[in-house]
């Protein structure tokens, strides 16, 4: 299956829907930084063959391997390949290179998140305090 920007998985894999494309860091222009954290910093970047910008997750592979996190990023991968919905941000593509994994998301240049206030007293139940943290949000993708 072809990605929406006709990249094709590498591996000739037609059971994923984001494909692991041959591409490199050096095919993306970094245009800004959007967040870092302890094993992965998240860009926007613009892929040069087709100037769509991406959020370009790089997770730094030493650092997983060295925390036991490989799971979690396989679990992540396939489970942000499985889900396609309007109101989430898609998996576009993946590719690694011998430091790095990257993931290839749908960019959201205006998102609004309002938390509703949370009740942690004894009294709440763990589904309370569920509903306190989903975020009612407003997401507008590209607008």
């Amino acid at each position: 299956m072809a990605a929406p920007d006709g990249l094709e998985d590498k591996g000739g894999d037609t059971t994923v829907r984001a494909p692991r494309a041959a591409l490199s860091i050096k095919d993306f222009e970094v245009e800004k930084v959007l967040g870092a954290g302890s094993f992965a910093q998240v860009l926007q970047a613009k892929l040069n063959r087709t100037g769509k910008s991406y959020a370009l997750k790089i997770m730094d592979k030493r650092h997983i391997v060295k925390q036991g996190k490989a799971e979690y990023v396989l679990r992540e991968r396939r489970v942000l390949d499985a889900l396609r919905h309007e109101g989430l941000i898609n998996l576009c593509f993946t590719f690694q290179d011998p430091h790095s994994l990257y993931l290839g998301l749908e960019l959201c240049t205006k998102v609004n998140f309002h938390l509703h206030p949370v009740d942690l007293t004894p009294a709440s139940t763990f589904a309370d305090t569920c509903v306190a943290f989903a975020p009612s949000s407003t997401l507008q993708k590209n607008i």
